[in-house]
């Protein structure tokens, strides 16, 4: 019987996590690989993964790293530091070779302090099952130590605390910003070790009560643009971006450029600073190159430092839209930190040539509840693209509203064509924007009104009535002949129709027109 025990325990799979150990800074991330020793024949792998919460942030399991199809995570005890992982094969088993990651583990350093990363028998016990034989592995875990604080403000002339020399892997890190509560502060992302990578993804962290997201804008990566990026959880604090170039030759970039910028309006009370973390908090953090393969990523925060007033800012802010062409959408005005408010008055603008205004909602009873106001809403106004707000709490008495709440709704008809995209901005071009607060004696005093935009944005895969022309791409070397094809969508009971074309005559050369399916009458003036 000896013997045979040891025999089984020779064969038997060894976990560990690399690296062994591991230092980093607050806000850096480390990712730490589970491997297997002896992987041959295993038909189970469960328990639980524990760290101190304290020191490590858990950013999440990147799906590409996982090598048991099926594996399942319970990730509702992470904030507790407690990671609990379950898989079970129906089959013959799995056979990994040897040091081959099982899956990996992303975390963040929250604070100075020293973790171990390892496997628990608490609350879930760790086993192996190989074959009909299940049994607690042995295993090894890895020691990860926090140290340092934040990176200090950049010299002069410089908005970023890193430089590529702070980095040996694939990194994206932010600016800095220093602006007044109810300014705007926007952070340029950067890179470097940019080389031949043909996707990537991870979250912008921030805390939503001092930054409210505003916009991403200056993007200066192929196939970059807004649609690439996730902004159903900015109120929650998470911005998500996912990029994948398309005919996967991979991209370079030249260290330290700015791939894109991310702008928020900073709400938080004067004195207040708040870090751009990146992370795979909501999207994994990762990055895969031409071989397909994942590579390392690194990242480093930004930061925005809000000066001037002591409360935080009282902000509305505008939801941005999308509607199918020719349809209806409303866009809500929210608020956040309107506490004890007396009064406010702006005015709102959009592209008339694009949405045209059809009515103001009011769900909430925000002007003709208990709370007076009113807007100026008359066609002269409405039809050159504007209305005016103006509020004022009823009886002088101070009105708190928790955040997020929809004051009103503006409602509109799309005009534009498919992929148009109008503001719906506030400025102070009729009425101005102002807010007042009950100073605690029963007294209205001025306060900052903070401002963020928003949008309507006509679907480009929608038709207006009507028909719409699209013309085709195409590409020749010099002396070939190309044709630009003319495609009508909904051309139903067209009677007539006038258009001209233009062309950069020191590009292309006009040769003619064919393939006409209209009616001879159709008559081309060249």
């Amino acid at each position: 019987m000896l013997f045979f025990s040891t025999s089984l325990n020779a064969q038997n799979v060894e976990l560990s996590f690399n690296p062994s150990s591991v230092t980093i800074d607050p806000g850096d991330t480390t990712t730490l690989s589970v491997l297997g020793e002896n992987f041959t024949g295993v038909t189970g792998f469960s328990g639980t993964i524990t760290w101190d919460p304290s020191t490590l942030n858990y950013l999440g399991v990147p799906p590409l790293t996982i090598n048991l199809s099926g594996l399942t995570l319970n990730e509702t005890m992470v904030a507790s530091g407690i990671l609990i992982f379950g898989w079970f094969d129906f089959g013959a088993g799995v056979m990994l070779d040897n040091m081959t990651p099982v899956f990996e583990v992303q975390f963040e350093g929250a604070s100075s302090g020293m973790t171990t990363v390892q496997f628990s028998e608490m609350p879930a016990p760790t086993t192996i099952v190989q074959g009909i034989t299940e049994y607690t592995p042995v295993s090894t875990g890895s020691l990860v130590t926090v140290t340092g604080t934040p990176p200090p403000p950049p010299p002069p002339g410089s908005n970023f605390a890193y430089d590529c020399d702070d980095f040996t892997d694939v990194a994206f890190y932010s600016s800095f910003d220093t602006v007044a509560t109810g300014e705007q502060a926007c952070l340029s992302i950067a890179v470097c070790n940019f080389n031949q990578i043909t996707s990537f993804g991870f979250t912008l962290d921030f805390d939503e009560a001092l930054l409210q997201f505003d916009s991403v804008t200056n993007f200066n990566l192929p196939q970059l643009s807004a649609s690439n990026f996730g902004t159903t959880l900015a109120d929650s604090g998470y911005v998500t971006v996912g990029w994948f170039e398309e005919m996967g030759n991979g991209v370079d970039i030249v260290d330290t450029s700015t791939i894109f910028d991310i702008c928020f309006t900073a709400i938080g009370a004067g004195g207040s600073m708040d870090s751009l973390f990146i992370n795979g908090e909501k999207t994994a953090f990762e990055a895969a190159d031409t071989s397909l393969m994942q590579v390392p990523v690194e990242s480093g925060p930004g930061y925005v430092v809000i000066t001037g007033d002591t409360g935080p800012a009282v902000t509305l802010f505008a939801t941005n839209e999308t509607i199918n062409a020719g349809g209806n959408v409303c866009v809500d005005i929210k608020c956040k930190n309107f506490v004890d408010m007396i009064s406010m008055g702006f005015t709102m603008e959009w592209e008339e040539a694009i949405i045209d205004y059809d009515t103001i909602l009011d769900p909430n009873n925000f002007f003709y509840g208990t709370i007076g106001g009113s807007t100026n809403t008359s066609a002269p106004l409405v039809d050159t693209g504007a209305l005016t707000v103006t509020w004022l709490a009823q009886g002088n008495v101070p009105v708190t509203l928790m955040d997020s709440t929809t004051l009103f709704q503006v409602c509109y008809d799309a005009v534009g064509m498919p992929n148009e995209m109008s503001p719906v901005q506030f400025t102070s071009s009729l009425v101005s924007i102002d807010a007042s607060q009950d100073d605690g004696m029963g007294m209205p005093v001025a306060v900052p009104l903070a401002t963020v935009d928003g949008s309507v944005t006509i679907d480009p895969d929608s038709n207006p009535d009507g028909f719409v022309f699209n013309l085709s791409d195409t590409t020749g070397c010099e002396g070939d002949t190309v044709t630009i094809y003319y495609i009508a969508t909904g051309f139903t009971n067209v009677a007539t129709m006038a258009f001209q074309i233009n062309w950069d005559t020191s590009q292309l050369s006009w040769i003619g027109i064919h393939s006409i399916i209209l009616p001879p009458i159709f008559s081309p003036n060249t």
